[in-house]
């Protein structure tokens, strides 16, 4: 039984902002958190081939690449640029 994966976005910790810092939040089970905010039951084996793991606003995680039709990977000093392009 597969689990349905509707966001494009899966980040593997969330940021919350409370009493002036920046929180970082891992799921201690493993789970991900859809678009970086909700928490999923979605582990990153359940995800299928076509997300791509990487580090995406400065948290690592999964980021669908269904329909791309180029994909570029840089290093720029230190950080990643990950430019998608869409079939258009």
């Amino acid at each position: 039984m597969s689990k349905k994966t509707n966001a494009t976005l899966y980040m593997e910790s969330k940021t919350k902002f409370e009493k002036h810092k920046f929180n970082v939040i891992h799921d201690p089970e493993g789970y991900l958190f859809s678009e970086g905010i909700y928490r999923t039951k979605i582990l990153p084996a359940d995800l299928p081939e076509w997300y791509v793991y990487g580090y995406l606003y400065r948290q690592h995680g999964y980021i669908s690449a269904k329909g791309v039709k180029h994909l570029l990977y840089n290093l720029q000093s230190a950080c990643t640029l990950l430019s998608l392009v869409y079939c258009m």
